[in-house]
Formats: C-alpha cells, structure tokens, sequence
C-alpha cells in the first residue's frame, strides 16, 4: 500500500500540500469564465482526482528504481505516465464542466472550459514529474529505514546468538565440575554433599527459568548469582567470602541473563581455585 494512503495524516499533509495550486489553476480558468466562483467550482474537484493520480507514481517509481534503471527507460516510461496522467485529469475536468452545464450550476461552464484545456494539460504534466520526483524521494526514505530496520535486527540476533553460545559453554562446565565434587564429598563428608546437591537444583531452576528470556532485573541476576555461589561455598567453606555492594535504585534495571557469571567464575577461579589451602 502507498505510504501516504497508509497514514491519514500523511495523506492529509499531502493533500494540503494542492491547496496552492488552486488560485492558479483557477486563474487559468477565469480568464474564459470571467467568475471566479465558477473558476474555483471548475477547478478543485478535477485538482483532488489529480492529486491522488501523482499518487500512482510510486507504483511506477518502486517498479524503476533510479540505481537499477536505465535512464533512457525512466525518460521514456514517467513521460508517457505523465502525458496519460494529465491527459486523463483535463478529460475529467472537461466531464466535470459538463456535469456542472447540466446540472445548471454554471450553465455555460463546458463552453468556458474548453479552451483552456491545452493551458491545464501543459501545467498537469510537470506537476506530475515533480511528483515523481517527490515519489522517489519517500522511496528513498522508507528504503532507510527499511535498512535501519534490518540492521538492528541483525545486531539483535547477533546479541542473541552471543548470548547462546555463552549459556552453552558456562552452564555445562559449571555442571560437571559440580557433580564432580558431589561425588568426591559422598564418600568423605555425606552432609556437605546433600546440600551440595540441593543448592544445585536451585542453581539449575533457577537456569530454566532464564532460558526463554531475552533480559531481566538486575536483582534477579544477582540473586542467580548468589545461588551459584552457595553451591560453590559448600566447596570452599570459609575460603569463600562474598561482598556485594549493589545501588538499590539499580536492582530493577534490566540485564542480559547471565551476565554476571563469567565475571563471578573468573573472581572463583583466580581468586581461590588457583591458590592452595
């Protein structure tokens, strides 16, 4: 659909945008008319019709873009649209002249009309050329956008896949060296190791429930954390101590899931996993 029909307020802007054009083609008109009221009464409605026949120039643009197009074929071709086009709107002036005779509104209206027909054809044609300059113009416009479109959706996937691939490399490594030190506490201390076990489960819901969402609170990151950490206190008792200093007004502030656990595994891992008891 045309992006000015699309919108009421596009097509209302565009259609004031005519409004000008009145007095001049209505003073064309009453150098025969010799009334002014009836110049005006000839001349808008066969204006309106053919403000919304330049609107039949995108189709013709989007059909040729300017890049793609050979110029002797966009000569050619918006030539004969706006020989056709002006054509059409002084024949439907002329019908419309006629209506208003009939009608007897303005009886001699046809016979005033007539003659100024060659003057109203060579002033519709460049004002449909200048619409399709102007058509060429909003095609450009909306490609822009178009292409601004695409290419924020493009870093939105890229930012996703990021995302992904992230979840995939932490969450089984996390997993499996967890489940290791479960079973190496089975045999030496069972307590440790059943609660171990349960500070897991938590960890891992808590994971599922992130697996669909593309953002989340920062608290809800941090508390994510926090149980990462008390599966891994389990493993370091003492060794681990954490200290967390977190602008309240930050909390609700919205995070890509799993944001924090590569800084907290890195804290983990150069801080106590590399040093000995």
């Amino acid at each position: 659909m045309h992006p000015i029909l699309a919108h009421r307020g596009r097509l209302g802007f565009y259609l004031l945008a005519w409004v000008p054009l009145l007095p001049l083609v209505a003073a064309l008109l009453v150098l025969e008319c010799h009334s002014w009221g009836e110049a005006f009464a000839l001349a808008l409605p066969p204006l309106l019709v053919y403000a919304y026949l330049c609107l039949g120039a995108w189709y013709v643009c989007r059909a040729l873009p300017v890049q793609e197009s050979d110029p002797l074929s966009l000569l050619v071709t918006h030539g004969l649209s706006a020989v056709l086009s002006a054509g059409l709107w002084v024949l439907l002036g002329e019908g419309w002249a006629w209506a208003l005779t009939r009608l007897a509104l303005f009886p001699r209206a046809a016979e005033h009309y007539s003659p100024s027909m060659l003057f109203l054809f060579g002033l519709a044609v460049p004002l449909y050329l200048v619409a399709v300059v102007l058509q060429y113009l909003l095609l450009a416009i909306e490609e822009s956008r178009a292409a601004e479109s695409r290419a924020l959706a493009l870093r939105l996937r890229t930012q996703e896949a990021e995302i992904r691939a992230l979840k995939a490399q932490l969450d089984p490594h996390f997993l499996f060296n967890t489940l290791n030190a479960v079973a190496a506490l089975a045999g030496s201390d069972p307590g440790a190791a059943r609660k171990m076990a349960i500070l897991l489960s938590e960890f891992l819901r808590r994971s599922l429930s992130l697996g669909g969402r593309m953002a989340i609170p920062l608290g809800e990151e941090l508390a994510h954390a926090a149980s990462y950490l008390a599966v891994e206190r389990v493993r370091f008792g003492d060794r681990l101590e954490v200290e967390e200093r977190v602008a309240e007004a930050s909390r609700g502030c919205l995070v890509p899931p799993l944001v924090l656990q590569p800084l907290v595994e890195n804290a983990l891992y150069h801080g106590i996993k590399n040093k000995r008891n």
